[in-house]
């Protein structure tokens, strides 16, 4: 899967501003319903009263992402990784969260009414200000790696693009969802294929694939 070859104008950094911002997929009071979002590029991206109801985000970053009181409803997420990512005041009533993980996000004032989470990780202290987060959502710690382990995995496998995902956090993630024969099967034909680019949700739609 190739990575969006994104030009110089596509991140604009201003005085002051650590880190540029991502003009592509920065929106402001936009109708994106039904959207396919899958693989793209929200990295300090700052989106504002926006709606992205019933869209499809499979694979797709969030990094130092801003989308304040946009609506989400019905929007599924998949393998998706949210690190430093402001949601105040934005709603996703029936959003699907499947194999997501949240590391230092803010939730104020979001409602997440009959949303599901499925095999997600997260401290539950991200949503606390949050409202109507389901009660009964066990969301999971990250899983640490043992040194033995990880160099058993990498050592079954030549693919340098695979080798570069398999790093002790994406292979401790996997644990947490995954049995060891599962992990070591998907990768196994995921090594067979030629991509430039292997990310999170690359290893878990091949693994999945092959659980089946």
């Amino acid at each position: 899967m190739k990575t969006i070859p994104f030009n110089n104008k596509t991140f604009v950094k201003k005085k002051k501003q650590k880190y540029p911002r991502n003009k592509f997929f920065s929106y402001h009071n936009k109708n994106l319903s039904n959207r396919n979002f899958n693989f793209k590029d929200f990295r300090n991206s700052n989106s504002i009263h926006s709606h992205f109801t019933n869209a499809s985000f499979y694979g797709t970053f969030f990094n130092k992402s801003t989308l304040k009181f946009c609506g989400f409803n019905g929007a599924t997420f998949q393998s998706v990784d949210f690190v430093n990512c402001n949601f105040k005041g934005s709603r996703f009533k029936g959003t699907k969260f499947i194999h997501c993980s949240f590391k230092e996000c803010k939730f104020e004032k979001v409602n997440f009414e009959n949303a599901e989470f499925i095999n997600c990780i997260s401290s539950a202290n991200y949503f606390k200000k949050s409202k109507r987060f389901p009660k009964n959502v066990e969301l999971k710690r990250e899983m640490s790696c043992d040194n033995e382990l990880f160099v058993g995995i990498r050592e079954r496998y030549e693919n340098k693009v695979l080798l570069n995902s398999l790093t002790k956090l994406n292979i401790g993630r996997l644990l947490n969802f995954f049995s060891l024969k599962q992990i070591t099967d998907g990768l196994d034909e995921l090594n067979k294929k030629d991509f430039s680019y292997i990310c999170f949700s690359h290893l878990t739609k091949f693994i999945e694939k092959n659980s089946y």
